[in-house]
């Protein structure tokens, strides 16, 4: 089931990727492969060979809105979301302890479920899905050379500003350059080392 345009698109941006965290970090090689790849997909129109693109990106943001729960339904879920928040806490305990190793940073797993919980709650009001620490976002974010909390807040900020400003030119990204960046960043927390 293998679509040859996505293939190659993923490989050469796997490529070039590869080729450009050869240069100063300082240098934007993931946001160069993004725009080349934005254009490629309408120059040569790449979701009409096959390509799968992000497509159909809202440009606004939630609304907010308290939610109403009757006591009834907040019995049925509560078995169910407890168990939901554990995994996502597990998930986010197991990556940061990995970025803790291999960054030398302490890790303090008591903000951390702080954080999980807060995320949690602020989401709610916006219709959101449950939230925990991604993999993708934090090996992108350990690669890119992150290491405070600040991070987070202007990734969140440019990617509001990106959904308000950018999502038309978005909606042409193929999808097969997002799993390359993904990829790419996450390779350098894998430690084979410790696999055997």
């Amino acid at each position: 089931d293998v679509v040859p345009a996505t293939a190659l698109v993923g490989l050469l941006a796997l490529l070039a990727l590869y080729l450009l965290k050869r240069l100063p970090k300082t240098f934007p090689g993931t946001l160069l492969v993004l725009i080349a790849g934005i254009g490629a997909s309408v120059f040569f129109n790449l979701g009409g060979q096959g390509v799968e693109l992000i497509k159909d990106i809202p440009a606004s943001l939630p609304s907010f809105h308290i939610p109403m729960i009757p006591l009834e339904m907040v019995l049925i879920l509560f078995p169910k979301a407890a168990i939901i928040a554990l995994v996502g806490f597990v998930e986010a305990y197991a990556i940061s302890r990995s970025v803790a190793q291999k960054t030398g940073q302490k890790l303090d797993t008591g903000q951390e479920l702080f954080g999980q919980g807060l995320a949690n709650m602020v989401v709610g009001f916006f219709r959101g899905y449950p939230v925990s620490g991604s993999f993708m976002r934090t090996a992108v974010n350990v690669d890119a050379g992150a290491r405070t909390a600040i991070a987070p807040i202007i990734a969140s900020i440019v990617t509001v500003l990106s959904l308000i400003f950018f999502a038309p030119f978005l909606e042409y990204l193929p999808k097969a350059i997002l799993a390359a960046i993904v990829i790419i960043s996450a390779i350098s927390l894998i430690s084979p080392r410790r696999l055997v």
